[in-house]
């Protein structure tokens, strides 16, 4: 995976510099939205029987990431083919916030007011860098229709999973590393003006392993382990509307 990472570093880096010297016109664009779960990443499995069990954060053999709908805002470039006219080579830049599902975190509430616990839960953070291409038809003076596809590197993290027992004074959290992997998207949608957009992205961002530590801050003593897990896929439908300038 590391060597995959470095190419596509330097495939985006590649086509940054060619678009800058080479196309005639550049744009910027900012692009907001929704960002809906898809897959794995969507679903619990939370049951009375199980639990936690399956849950990627909690589990060491979960695999399902009890992703809630969430929210995307982006940047984008936009470098325009001359020669070909509608087509542009692009890189984008998007941050996207998913919140955990309310079945893991009603079962995480029931389960810290009956033990006197309070939690902090965690929260997923995708950040893909991507390079690849956008082609819009017009289909009046006004609207037009464009597609695009584009792929690159996602970077993941996950926030702290955090139980304190408030009367006896202890804490267990359990931090996530940072995690790489080759992502890639395609979308559509409409253009109006050549400026204001609406539109849908299909998001895949890899899949890789859910790792980390938990300490433990107990009366019986302190202590750390690793926190080793299966591998999460990370699959998003986003739903947003964009402006270039």
């Amino acid at each position: 995976m590391k060597k995959r990472n470095k190419f596509f570093f330097i495939l985006m880096a590649f086509c940054l510099c060619s678009g800058m010297t080479t196309f005639a016109q550049t744009h910027f664009g900012l692009r907001i939205g929704g960002a809906m779960p898809m897959g794995d990443f969507a679903e619990a499995k939370v049951t009375k029987a199980n639990g936690l069990q399956k849950w990627a954060l909690s589990s060491e053999n979960g695999k399902y990431g009890g992703a809630a709908f969430g929210f995307n805002i982006g940047a984008l470039l936009k470098f325009d083919i001359p020669s070909v006219e509608g087509l542009g080579i692009i890189a984008s830049l998007d941050l996207i916030y998913n919140g955990i599902n309310s079945d893991i975190e009603d079962y995480i509430v029931d389960i810290a007011n009956d033990n006197n616990a309070v939690t902090t839960q965690p929260k997923y953070l995708n950040i893909p860098i991507m390079v690849g291409a956008n082609y819009t038809f017009p289909l009046t003076e006004v609207i037009g229709i464009y597609g695009e596809a584009a792929l690159g590197i996602n970077l993941r993290k996950i926030t702290n999973y955090t139980i304190v027992d408030v009367s006896r004074d202890e804490e267990i959290k359990t931090t996530y590393d940072l995690a790489k992997s080759f992502s890639y998207r395609i979308g559509a949608g409409f253009i109006f003006n050549n400026r204001f957009s609406i539109g849908v992205d299909y998001y895949v961002l890899g899949s890789e392993e859910v790792t980390g530590k938990t300490e433990y801050d107990l009366s019986a003593g302190n202590g750390e382990v690793k926190y080793s897990g299966k591998s999460l896929s990370t699959n998003m439908l986003l739903i947003r509307c964009g402006i270039m300038f």
